[in-house]
C-alpha cells in the first residue's frame, strides 16, 4: 500500500501490547499467517481496531475463546479483519462455536462498517475515492494523496 497510508509502528505496537492474544501470529512466519505482515491500515482506523479487538476480548471473557487476528489490512477502500479461534481449555459444542462465531462477525462487520465512512488517514468523517486505489479519506487527506500521486 501507499507509504502515508501505513500505521505507525507505535501504534500498531500499542494494539499489539493491548491484546498479545488477538495478536499472537504477528511474529509466527508467513507460511503460517498473514499477519507476520504487521497491521496494514492507516492511523486513522486505529480506534476502530481498538473498538473490534476490545470487543473481541469481551467474548473471550464471557465465553473462553481466543479469536485471534490472522490479516487486517485494507481492501477496496474498506477494513478487513480476517479471524481465527482458539478455544481456552473448554469443549465448545458446533452451537456453542457458531453463536461465538456469529457474534466475532457482527463485532467485526461493525468496525468494517464504520471503516467505509472513516478516513483512513486521520480518523476524521471520509468518503470511499476512487481512481486508482479505491481508499476512504477525508477532503484534506485526499488532496494530499493527490499530490503525492502527481508526477514530477
Amino acid at each position: 500500500m501507499e507509504g502515508m497510508w501505513n500505521m505507525t509502528k507505535e501504534k500498531q505496537q500499542a494494539l499489539y501490547d493491548k491484546y498479545p492474544l488477538i495478536f499472537q501470529q504477528k511474529d509466527l512466519s508467513m507460511s503460517q499467517t498473514c499477519m507476520c505482515w504487521g497491521i496494514c491500515t492507516g492511523d486513522g482506523w486505529y480506534d476502530i481496531i481498538d473498538e473490534i479487538c476490545a470487543g473481541l476480548e469481551k467474548l473471550r471473557y464471557e465465553y473462553g475463546v481466543i479469536v485471534m487476528a490472522a490479516q487486517v489490512k485494507e481492501k477496496f477502500g474498506t477494513l478487513r479483519f480476517y479471524t481465527e479461534y482458539s478455544p481456552m481449555l473448554l469443549k465448545l459444542t458446533k452451537d456453542e462455536y457458531d453463536k461465538i462465531y456469529e457474534l466475532a462477525q457482527d463485532i467485526v462487520s461493525a468496525g468494517e462498517d464504520k471503516s467505509c465512512i472513516t478516513c483512513e488517514q486521520c480518523g476524521q468523517p471520509g468518503t470511499q475515492n476512487k481512481g486508482g486505489w479505491v481508499r476512504t479519506s477525508c477532503a484534506s487527506c485526499e488532496e494530499e494523496y493527490k499530490k503525492q500521486r502527481r508526477p514530477r
